[in-house]
């Protein structure tokens, strides 16, 4: 790629980033520097004037001895929920074009769909001879959801013996965390050079553990817990917990993912660079295999502090249906005491209809012929005497048959409601198994 290529998607990336509010309106960096043999950080706080004259002065100075410059850029917002970075756009431009910062980086740091995650870069740059002059390594890692995600970017340029970091969201106590790599002077330059993400990555992984550890409390907490609460408040509580796990163990993944390219970048650098005892110590990853066991290690326990929450859905999800069948078998006894009640009113109903239809036609027969056969009267000596009417039989005549005729209108009207039931009973069967 040509520097042209590279002005351009420099321009690009940065015309992406000011589109969509990426930028701070001021800058505030944090540059710390060591020259040589200085054992101790020299910090200056830069902002646009001042940066932009630092810049020159790194330009026009040239030192035999190492070199080694970190510049600390925060969020504009801070606890790592970033609106911008602290840098404005012209600024970053100049910083990125001065150190010779690769587009790609910048392009990943600005990206707005967050979930698109700068890939692990290692960026081997070599003369036409196959010297090797400038070694850059760049990665996004996440440190635990109180600091968010950071952004770091690191330079080697052989010829000039200097390296230069970029650190975006650099952790509180950084000039500490860096402290090693002006201490250890015996060190070759490259090996200086990789020490910073021996560093950095310890503290990565402690801001995962400690997120671990408040979310294993929270699953220690619902395992020992009363299962008395309500169940929609339980459920709720539980899958917000599985979604934490479920994104520490992504987070962890990508820790992982990273520790191993760092161990294959530190192998790559020992064959590029003309310097026998820094091949021979970068192929030394002791350190970096300790933390990627010990990721690997708190994954698989994140993994299982997962898959125990989702056990407790699933208790919460049984006794919460276990419930819902109690009130079922309630609700089923009150119904089938409250049909056996209703089929009791029901019979004593039919009853009385019966004998109330039984009574009725020899009611009414008598009431509109007004037919009284029984008479008490008295004769001429004063005596009480019963009399009965000699047409008593037309009483008996007419109310017999009418009763009959009750009755069986009464049983063929019952046999064809129940007919028409059952037959739609049946159309309604039909219809369910074509319908299925």
């Amino acid at each position: 790629m040509t520097a042209e290529d590279v002005s351009t998607d420099m321009r690009e990336a940065i015309q992406y980033g000011l589109d969509n509010g990426r930028f701070a309106q001021n800058s505030e960096i944090t540059l710390l520097e060591s020259f040589g043999t200085q054992s101790e950080w020299k910090e200056t706080v830069l902002q646009s004037h001042s940066l932009k004259a630092k810049l020159q002065e790194i330009i026009h100075t040239s030192t035999a001895a190492v070199t080694i410059r970190t510049f600390l850029i925060p969020w504009s917002v801070p606890n790592g929920h970033e609106t911008s970075i602290g840098i404005t756009a012209t600024d970053m431009e100049l910083l990125c074009n001065t150190m010779k910062i690769r587009p790609v980086f910048v392009r990943g740091l600005v990206e707005t769909q967050h979930w698109i995650r700068l890939g692990n870069g290692l960026f081997v740059t070599k003369d036409e001879n196959g010297k090797c002059l400038s070694i850059d390594i760049f990665y996004r890692y996440f440190n635990g959801r109180w600091l968010g995600r950071s952004f770091l970017y690191s330079k080697y340029e052989i010829q000039r013996n200097t390296i230069t970091n970029i650190w975006v969201n650099a952790k509180p106590r950084a000039t500490h965390i860096l402290n090693p790599l002006i201490q250890n002077l015996g060190l070759p330059a490259a090996c200086r050079y990789f020490r910073i993400h021996e560093l950095v990555l310890p503290h990565c992984l402690e801001g995962l553990s400690s997120e671990g550890g408040h979310l294993r409390n929270g699953v220690l907490q619902e395992e020992n817990g009363p299962h008395n609460l309500q169940p929609k408040a339980k459920s709720e509580s539980l899958h917000r917990l599985s979604s934490a796990l479920y994104s520490l163990k992504e987070y962890l993944c990508d820790l992982e993912e990273l520790i191993g390219f760092l161990i294959k970048a530190s192998r790559r650098i020992a064959t590029v660079i003309n310097n026998d005892k820094a091949s021979e110590q970068l192929r030394n990853t002791d350190k970096l295999e300790q933390i990627l066991s010990t990721t690997t290690k708190a994954g698989r326990w994140v993994g299982s502090f997962r898959d125990r929450i989702n056990i407790r859905i699933n208790l919460a999800f049984h006794l919460s249906t276990q419930a819902d069948n109690d009130i079922n078998l309630q609700i089923s006894s009150a119904t089938k005491a409250i049909a056996h009640e209703a089929q009791r009113d029901s019979s004593s109903m039919i009853t009385i209809a019966a004998v109330t239809m039984f009574f009725l036609p020899g009611t009414f027969v008598s009431a509109i012929f007004s037919m009284t056969f029984f008479n008490f009267q008295q004769d001429g000596m004063g005596n009480q005497q019963f009399q009965v009417s000699e047409k008593w039989w037309y009483y008996l005549a007419v109310t017999i048959p009418l009763t009959v005729a009750v009755f069986a209108i009464w049983t063929i009207w019952q046999k064809w409601k129940f007919r028409n039931v059952l037959k739609d009973d049946e159309k309604t069967a039909f219809e369910i198994k074509n319908k299925f």
